[in-house]
Protein backbone atom coordinates (compact mmCIF):
# COMPACT_ATOMS: atom_id res chain seq x y z
CA UNK A 1 0.00 0.00 0.00
CA UNK A 2 1.16 3.18 -1.14
CA UNK A 3 4.43 1.99 -1.97
CA UNK A 4 5.11 -0.13 1.25
CA UNK A 5 4.79 -3.57 2.02
CA UNK A 6 2.57 -3.97 5.49
CA UNK A 7 2.60 -6.71 8.04
CA UNK A 8 -1.01 -7.44 10.08
CA UNK A 9 -0.02 -9.75 13.47
CA UNK A 10 -2.44 -12.40 13.70
CA UNK A 11 -1.39 -14.79 15.96
CA UNK A 12 1.36 -14.94 19.03
CA UNK A 13 3.52 -17.90 19.04
CA UNK A 14 5.52 -18.99 22.12
CA UNK A 15 8.01 -21.33 23.16
CA UNK A 16 7.07 -24.24 25.52
CA UNK A 17 8.54 -27.44 26.95
CA UNK A 18 6.60 -30.49 25.78
CA UNK A 19 6.94 -34.06 27.54
CA UNK A 20 5.16 -37.56 26.62
CA UNK A 21 3.45 -38.13 30.21
CA UNK A 22 3.37 -42.10 28.93
CA UNK A 23 7.26 -41.27 29.97
CA UNK A 24 7.89 -38.47 32.23
CA UNK A 25 5.97 -38.55 35.21
CA UNK A 26 6.30 -34.92 37.02
CA UNK A 27 6.93 -32.00 34.71
CA UNK A 28 10.75 -30.64 34.38
CA UNK A 29 10.73 -27.25 36.06
CA UNK A 30 14.28 -26.85 36.15
CA UNK A 31 17.44 -26.93 33.73
CA UNK A 32 18.45 -29.51 36.26
CA UNK A 33 15.20 -31.42 36.36
CA UNK A 34 15.81 -32.00 32.53
CA UNK A 35 19.58 -33.31 33.06
CA UNK A 36 18.37 -35.47 35.96
CA UNK A 37 15.32 -37.10 33.33
CA UNK A 38 18.07 -38.18 31.13
CA UNK A 39 20.29 -39.63 33.55
CA UNK A 40 17.49 -41.63 35.01
CA UNK A 41 16.64 -43.15 31.24
CA UNK A 42 14.51 -40.41 29.95
CA UNK A 43 14.72 -39.44 26.14
CA UNK A 44 15.37 -35.34 26.52
CA UNK A 45 16.54 -32.99 23.76
CA UNK A 46 16.73 -29.71 23.06
CA UNK A 47 16.77 -28.50 19.51
CA UNK A 48 16.62 -25.42 17.28
CA UNK A 49 19.12 -22.35 15.78
CA UNK A 50 21.08 -19.62 18.01
CA UNK A 51 17.95 -18.13 18.16
CA UNK A 52 15.74 -20.45 19.35
CA UNK A 53 17.63 -21.81 22.19
CA UNK A 54 19.21 -18.65 24.00
CA UNK A 55 15.88 -18.82 26.40
CA UNK A 56 18.18 -19.64 29.50
CA UNK A 57 20.44 -16.63 28.99
CA UNK A 58 18.89 -14.60 32.23
CA UNK A 59 20.60 -17.57 34.13
CA UNK A 60 23.13 -16.16 33.22
CA UNK A 61 22.90 -12.53 34.01
CA UNK A 62 22.53 -11.58 30.20
CA UNK A 63 19.88 -10.44 28.20
CA UNK A 64 20.46 -10.33 24.34
CA UNK A 65 16.66 -8.90 23.70
CA UNK A 66 14.72 -6.59 24.12
CA UNK A 67 15.29 -2.43 24.37
CA UNK A 68 17.87 -2.97 26.98
CA UNK A 69 20.03 -5.90 26.40
CA UNK A 70 22.81 -6.66 28.56
CA UNK A 71 26.25 -4.76 28.67
CA UNK A 72 28.95 -6.06 26.05
CA UNK A 73 30.99 -7.79 28.90
CA UNK A 74 27.76 -9.26 30.57
CA UNK A 75 26.73 -10.74 27.20
CA UNK A 76 29.94 -12.27 26.59
CA UNK A 77 29.67 -13.83 30.09
CA UNK A 78 26.10 -14.91 30.40
CA UNK A 79 26.72 -16.61 26.53
CA UNK A 80 29.81 -18.53 27.50
CA UNK A 81 28.26 -19.68 30.70
CA UNK A 82 24.92 -20.95 28.97
CA UNK A 83 26.97 -22.24 25.99
CA UNK A 84 29.20 -24.02 28.40
CA UNK A 85 26.24 -25.71 30.40
CA UNK A 86 24.19 -26.97 26.37
CA UNK A 87 27.57 -28.41 25.65
CA UNK A 88 28.09 -30.40 28.91
CA UNK A 89 24.26 -30.87 28.60
CA UNK A 90 25.32 -32.88 25.59
CA UNK A 91 27.41 -35.17 27.08
CA UNK A 92 25.14 -36.72 29.30
CA UNK A 93 23.74 -40.21 28.26
CA UNK A 94 19.88 -39.54 26.69
CA UNK A 95 20.56 -36.00 26.07
CA UNK A 96 20.89 -34.43 22.65
CA UNK A 97 21.06 -30.79 21.27
CA UNK A 98 19.38 -31.18 17.66
CA UNK A 99 20.37 -28.43 14.96
CA UNK A 100 16.70 -29.62 13.32
CA UNK A 101 13.99 -28.83 15.43
CA UNK A 102 11.72 -30.16 12.74
CA UNK A 103 13.75 -33.68 13.16
CA UNK A 104 13.44 -33.53 16.69
CA UNK A 105 9.58 -32.51 17.20
CA UNK A 106 9.10 -35.93 14.84
CA UNK A 107 11.15 -38.11 16.88
CA UNK A 108 9.01 -37.15 19.83
CA UNK A 109 5.85 -37.72 17.86
CA UNK A 110 6.52 -40.87 17.20
CA UNK A 111 7.67 -41.68 20.95
CA UNK A 112 11.86 -41.86 20.61
CA UNK A 113 12.56 -38.80 22.68
CA UNK A 114 9.74 -38.01 25.60
CA UNK A 115 10.84 -34.32 26.33
CA UNK A 116 11.62 -31.27 23.76
CA UNK A 117 11.21 -27.47 23.52
CA UNK A 118 8.00 -26.59 21.35
CA UNK A 119 6.60 -24.13 20.14
CA UNK A 120 2.31 -23.44 20.97
CA UNK A 121 2.03 -23.87 17.35
CA UNK A 122 3.10 -27.39 17.23
CA UNK A 123 0.94 -28.15 19.87
CA UNK A 124 -2.21 -29.92 17.60
CA UNK A 125 0.38 -31.52 15.70
CA UNK A 126 1.69 -33.41 18.68
CA UNK A 127 -1.84 -33.85 20.34
CA UNK A 128 -3.14 -35.52 16.76
CA UNK A 129 0.23 -37.41 17.09
CA UNK A 130 0.76 -39.46 21.06
CA UNK A 131 -3.20 -38.74 21.53
CA UNK A 132 -4.36 -35.33 24.01
CA UNK A 133 -4.22 -37.27 27.13
CA UNK A 134 -0.46 -37.78 26.62
CA UNK A 135 1.06 -34.53 25.94
CA UNK A 136 2.77 -32.62 28.43
CA UNK A 137 3.13 -28.55 28.57
CA UNK A 138 4.78 -26.30 30.43
CA UNK A 139 6.74 -23.14 30.42
CA UNK A 140 10.56 -23.35 29.79
CA UNK A 141 12.68 -24.29 32.26
CA UNK A 142 14.27 -22.06 34.44
CA UNK A 143 18.26 -21.94 34.62
CA UNK A 144 19.90 -21.22 37.98
CA UNK A 145 17.08 -20.40 39.60
CA UNK A 146 15.82 -17.52 36.67
CA UNK A 147 13.04 -17.47 34.53
CA UNK A 148 13.77 -18.08 30.88
CA UNK A 149 13.71 -15.67 28.49
CA UNK A 150 10.97 -17.33 26.06
CA UNK A 151 11.05 -16.81 22.20
CA UNK A 152 8.05 -15.27 20.90
CA UNK A 153 7.06 -15.49 17.22
CA UNK A 154 3.98 -14.17 15.57
CA UNK A 155 2.25 -14.92 12.28
CA UNK A 156 1.04 -11.82 10.19
CA UNK A 157 -0.91 -11.74 6.60
CA UNK A 158 0.88 -9.24 4.20
CA UNK A 159 -0.54 -6.63 2.30
CA UNK A 160 1.98 -5.79 -0.45
CA UNK A 161 2.27 -2.74 -2.65
CA UNK A 162 1.71 -4.93 -6.18
CA UNK A 163 -1.24 -5.85 -5.70
CA UNK A 164 -4.63 -4.25 -7.27
CA UNK A 165 -6.74 -1.57 -5.47
CA UNK A 166 -9.59 -4.40 -5.04
CA UNK A 167 -7.28 -7.20 -3.71
CA UNK A 168 -6.65 -4.44 -1.46
CA UNK A 169 -9.72 -4.20 -0.24
CA UNK A 170 -10.22 -7.73 -0.04
CA UNK A 171 -7.40 -8.23 2.11
CA UNK A 172 -8.23 -5.28 4.58
CA UNK A 173 -11.72 -6.61 4.90
CA UNK A 174 -10.04 -10.58 5.49
CA UNK A 175 -7.23 -8.89 7.72
CA UNK A 176 -9.80 -7.32 10.25
CA UNK A 177 -12.17 -10.62 10.27
CA UNK A 178 -9.47 -12.22 11.60
CA UNK A 179 -8.21 -10.04 14.15
CA UNK A 180 -11.96 -8.96 14.98
CA UNK A 181 -12.66 -10.03 18.59
CA UNK A 182 -15.09 -12.87 17.76
CA UNK A 183 -12.94 -14.99 15.45
CA UNK A 184 -9.97 -14.24 17.81
CA UNK A 185 -11.56 -15.81 20.60
CA UNK A 186 -12.62 -18.86 18.24
CA UNK A 187 -8.76 -19.78 16.81
CA UNK A 188 -7.94 -19.55 20.70
CA UNK A 189 -10.36 -22.54 21.62
CA UNK A 190 -10.12 -24.16 18.38
CA UNK A 191 -6.64 -24.23 18.59
CA UNK A 192 -5.93 -24.24 21.98
CA UNK A 193 -2.26 -23.55 21.96
CA UNK A 194 -1.94 -19.55 20.18
CA UNK A 195 -2.44 -16.53 22.12
CA UNK A 196 -4.58 -13.85 20.17
CA UNK A 197 -3.47 -10.66 19.34
CA UNK A 198 -6.58 -8.78 19.80
CA UNK A 199 -6.08 -7.74 23.67
CA UNK A 200 -9.70 -7.49 23.85
CA UNK A 201 -10.66 -10.90 23.32
CA UNK A 202 -12.10 -12.46 26.03
CA UNK A 203 -13.46 -15.85 26.57
CA UNK A 204 -13.09 -18.24 29.82
CA UNK A 205 -9.14 -19.04 29.84
CA UNK A 206 -9.59 -21.47 32.87
CA UNK A 207 -11.15 -24.07 30.63
CA UNK A 208 -7.81 -23.10 28.63
CA UNK A 209 -4.98 -24.52 30.72
CA UNK A 210 -2.38 -24.51 27.23
CA UNK A 211 -3.44 -20.68 26.80
CA UNK A 212 -2.95 -19.82 30.83
CA UNK A 213 0.96 -21.61 30.53
CA UNK A 214 1.61 -20.03 27.10
CA UNK A 215 0.42 -16.79 28.69
CA UNK A 216 2.91 -17.30 31.92
CA UNK A 217 5.21 -17.55 28.85
CA UNK A 218 4.77 -14.81 26.84
CA UNK A 219 4.95 -12.57 30.37
CA UNK A 220 8.94 -14.26 29.57
CA UNK A 221 9.23 -13.23 26.92
CA UNK A 222 10.48 -10.04 25.18
CA UNK A 223 10.73 -8.41 21.80
CA UNK A 224 13.78 -7.94 19.24
CA UNK A 225 14.10 -4.54 18.61
CA UNK A 226 14.32 -3.49 14.57
CA UNK A 227 17.72 -2.48 15.14
CA UNK A 228 19.30 -6.22 16.46
CA UNK A 229 16.80 -8.11 13.88
CA UNK A 230 18.37 -6.40 11.37
CA UNK A 231 21.88 -7.07 12.40
CA UNK A 232 21.22 -10.66 13.44
CA UNK A 233 19.71 -11.07 10.08
CA UNK A 234 22.45 -10.01 7.99
CA UNK A 235 25.45 -11.95 10.27
CA UNK A 236 23.26 -14.79 10.95
CA UNK A 237 24.84 -17.67 8.87
CA UNK A 238 28.06 -16.45 10.72
CA UNK A 239 27.03 -16.37 14.32
CA UNK A 240 24.94 -19.93 13.60
CA UNK A 241 28.37 -21.42 12.38
CA UNK A 242 30.64 -20.21 15.51
CA UNK A 243 27.41 -20.87 17.90
CA UNK A 244 27.02 -24.46 16.70
CA UNK A 245 30.29 -25.39 16.82
CA UNK A 246 30.91 -24.06 20.44
CA UNK A 247 28.24 -26.01 21.51
CA UNK A 248 29.83 -29.13 19.43
CA UNK A 249 32.63 -28.74 21.41
CA UNK A 250 34.77 -28.12 18.42
CA UNK A 251 35.90 -24.07 20.23
CA UNK A 252 35.99 -22.43 23.37
CA UNK A 253 33.10 -20.79 24.74
CA UNK A 254 34.77 -18.00 25.72
CA UNK A 255 36.21 -17.71 22.24
CA UNK A 256 32.51 -18.03 20.55
CA UNK A 257 31.27 -15.93 23.07
CA UNK A 258 33.44 -13.33 21.76
CA UNK A 259 33.00 -14.13 18.27
CA UNK A 260 29.35 -13.73 18.60
CA UNK A 261 29.26 -10.57 20.41
CA UNK A 262 31.60 -9.11 17.71
CA UNK A 263 29.35 -9.93 15.08
CA UNK A 264 26.12 -9.07 17.46
CA UNK A 265 27.50 -5.68 17.15
CA UNK A 266 28.43 -5.01 13.08
CA UNK A 267 25.80 -3.20 11.08
CA UNK A 268 26.80 -3.73 7.58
Amino acid sequence: MNGKMYGIPFIVNVQLLCFNKQVVKSAPRTFDDLIEASRSGISTAIGGNFLQTMCGLPGFNARLFGAKPSSRQALKKGLSGWITMLRTSDEEPNMALFKNPSLMKQYFSEGKISIINCQSIDLPYLRKSLGKENLGIVEMPTVNGKEPQSRLTGASFTINPYTSSNQNKLALRFSNYAISIDQQQQIAINWNSLLPVNQNSDFNKDLLPVLSTSEKSFINSSELTDEKLEIISLNFNSIQDVYQDATAGLIDPVQASNEIVDLLEIQQ
